[in-house]
């Protein structure tokens, strides 16, 4: 959880760090965690010389504390696909349960990517969430996801709509990420909800890494 409020269960958008840091960190927790809400002030209005600064604009109408008070951020336009997805797929819910998959390699970095499978008990399908934190291109390439109950030759894009890459559940995944980059692919699974292979022991994703001005 990202918060700019001290001991309080809500998310904030994180100040530091280009857009394209802060949107990341975003997806993260919203991903990972199935949600992310952004408030601000008592009264939904943030001054012009607030500590936030005057880019939080003002909340809508009805969206008042302590119910919504949405804020807008340099980042809000590259992540609002992603939050306006989560409601999209069971696998995307708070509710749902998450498992790291191995990674067997990522190209032109080294621990800079970090991969999870996302799962409700119930459904029929499961969404593998991806992250790349490196400031470069990357290419990951995953375990065989058959342990964990994937099947089917397909998968779909959670967040864009559309077809997602094909896969083979009993072969490594193969799959590229943009610089600082996330996606979330919709796969079908059995409900099983333990590899019959023991992963290395789970680990929390890296850190961004601050683009480059």
């Amino acid at each position: 959880m990202w918060s700019g409020w001290t001991g309080t269960a809500r998310t904030q958008p994180h100040r530091s760090g280009s857009p394209e840091v802060a949107a990341l960190k975003a997806a993260v927790t919203a991903l990972l965690a199935g949600y992310y809400y952004q408030r601000y002030g008592p009264d939904c209005h943030v001054p012009s010389d607030s500590f936030y600064g005057p880019d939080y604009g003002t909340s809508p109408p009805g969206n008042e504390w302590p119910g919504g008070c949405f804020g807008s951020t340099a980042a809000a336009s590259l992540v609002a696909v992603t939050l306006k997805a989560l409601s999209g797929s069971s696998a995307l819910t708070p509710a749902a349960s998450r498992r790291r998959i191995n990674l067997l390699s990522t190209s032109g970095c080294r621990g800079c990517a970090y991969a999870a499978l996302r799962e409700r008990g119930g459904a029929s399908v499961a969404a593998v969430v991806l992250f790349n934190f490196a400031a470069t291109e990357v290419t990951l390439t995953l375990e065989p996801l058959a342990p964990y109950g994937i099947v089917g030759l397909e998968s779909s894009d959670l967040l864009h709509g559309g077809s997602g890459p094909p896969l083979d559940p009993q072969q490594p995944w193969v799959l590229t990420l943009q610089p600082l980059g996330w996606a979330a692919y919709g796969v079908a699974w059995d409900g099983t909800t333990a590899p019959s292979t023991p992963s290395p022991p789970s680990s929390s994703p890296p850190t961004p890494q601050q683009v480059s001005s």
